[in-house]
């Protein structure tokens, strides 16, 4: 492993840092290189999957653990959080989303489904749904399910559907649709290639 030290104990305070022991790992690493080949990598921290972020007698402490306890650090290279370069608004929240190769299409509370460029230009926007469209999936690289999916039971008419369209040249057409007498929770394509 790129980072890997011997697996030592090692006594430290209780009031170390993150900081300390970043230190404390690039010190080891480090030893016994030249001068030119040093490098310092910052570190994060997990204590039984759950990262550091206050001193370890703090963490210690609010796990209940003794701090004359041996415990095991495991340490991972940090990064900065990821900055987004853009976004893709809806009108409510985002329930579902897939790609396909050079498109996206996603489902929304706000009833309507949207099939994207990967650079975010919205292709078509389909808002005939009248429940929230809770899951979306490619078949192949024209079809796209879109189940209209109910967390209700159904009232009167509304029975859920799960519906099926083509998109040819940024035309949509509706070739099938299921209607269920129950909710639908999820849907997975078992079936083999579709023709058209």
């Amino acid at each position: 492993c790129r980072y890997a030290i011997a697996d030592s104990p090692f006594s430290v305070p209780a009031d170390v840092q993150t900081t300390d022991l970043s230190a404390l790992i690039n010190k080891l690493l480090n030893a016994d290189k030249n001068e030119d080949d040093i490098c310092h990598v910052n570190f994060d921290f997990l204590i039984n999957g759950e990262f550091l972020r206050v001193p370890l007698g703090k963490h210690m402490e609010e796990s209940s653990f003794s701090t004359e306890t041996v415990v095991d650090i495991e340490y991972l290279e940090k990064f900065a959080a990821p900055k987004p370069v853009g976004s893709i608004v809806h009108d409510d929240w985002v329930s579902s989303l897939q790609g396909c190769q050079d498109c996206i299409v996603s489902g929304s509370y706000d009833k309507s489904v949207r099939v994207w460029t990967v650079d975010g230009k919205n292709i078509i926007t389909m808002s005939h749904h009248t429940e929230p469209v809770k899951a979306v999936a490619w078949i192949k690289k024209v079809f796209v399910l879109i189940p209209q999916l109910s967390e209700y039971k159904p009232v009167s008419s509304k029975s859920p559907v799960l519906q099926i369209y083509i998109i040819l040249q940024q035309v949509i057409y509706r070739i099938i649709t299921f209607e269920h007498v129950g909710i639908i929770q999820h849907f997975h394509w078992v079936f083999g290639d579709l023709t058209y």
